[in-house]
């Protein structure tokens, strides 16, 4: 009988029900607090409700697949919503997460003190150097021609700088990337559209989001650990309770800055 009602119901009816099933309400209240599953169920399912029909239909995908997402997301405190902290992407009926840079940006920006992001395309003719001074890295950028009819075509490269506060020292680092390597993400876009529109919006992005990625790494163990069927949300509580000197004490191991003399 329920196997004549589930061939009744739509491929969206199908998900609402694994989505908003009992112990996926009550895994996702675990890792979030009591009360907020049901919460951040609907705002997936409104997301799923959206993508009906378009390029990314989450019906189509394993509605099992888009619950491990749901308790991956939470584990990282990212919303699954408008505001475009993660992504659920139908690859092949099997749903990934995938952050996007306003994630890694809300989730440092919860973590570090002090954080602020800043990134800039550099057009030729602009000279650009970056000095170091200890764990603190700074760009000197000439820009010229700011109001001139500059194409996409003149871009050489993009740079971002992250920078917080560790204890009663400022921290900064800038990332930088080249045409090329921007070039490549760009090969690796399965919709180019908006690349071909927004180039320049683009290739900033794809700077941030790697700087971002690269401070990322303190909050990365509560994804691992949201991929255990049994997890409990304890990885995110405890990191979320966590101080803010602790955080940073486990990255300064991958973000030392090494002098040329040490390399």
């Amino acid at each position: 009988m329920n196997a004549q009602n589930d061939n009744q119901l739509s491929p969206y009816d199908i998900t609402r029900q694994k989505v908003i099933a009992g112990g996926t309400i009550k895994s996702l209240n675990s890792i979030l607090g009591a009360g907020r599953g049901r919460e951040y169920a609907i705002s997936v399912l409104d997301q799923v409700r959206r993508s009906i029909g378009g390029k990314n239909d989450l019906t189509k995908c394993n509605p099992e697949s888009i619950v491990a997402c749901m308790r991956s997301a939470a584990a990282l405190r990212l919303s699954i919503d408008h505001r475009q902290h993660v992504h659920i992407i139908n690859y092949g009926g099997v749903a990934t997460l995938q952050i996007g840079y306003r994630g890694y940006l809300a989730r440092l920006q919860e973590s570090l003190p002090g954080f602020a992001a800043q990134v800039e395309c550099v057009y030729k003719g602009e000279p650009v150097t970056v000095k170091r001074d200890g764990f603190l890295e700074t760009v000197v950028h000439e820009r010229k021609d700011c109001f001139g009819n500059r194409s996409d075509t003149d871009i050489i490269g993009v740079y971002a700088q992250i920078s917080y506060d560790a204890g009663t020292a400022r921290v900064s680092h800038v990332i930088t990337m080249n045409r090329a390597e921007v070039d490549k993400v760009r090969g690796c876009a399965k919709d180019s559209s908006f690349w071909n529109k927004w180039y320049t919006e683009k290739a900033k992005v794809a700077c941030l989001r790697r700087a971002c990625k690269m401070h990322f790494a303190a909050v990365t163990h509560d994804l691992d650990a949201a991929d255990n069927d049994n997890y409990d949300g304890s990885a995110a509580r405890e990191e979320g309770n966590a101080k803010a000197d602790s955080i940073n004490e486990r990255l300064s191991g991958d973000m030392k800055v090494v002098s040329h003399e040490d390399a």
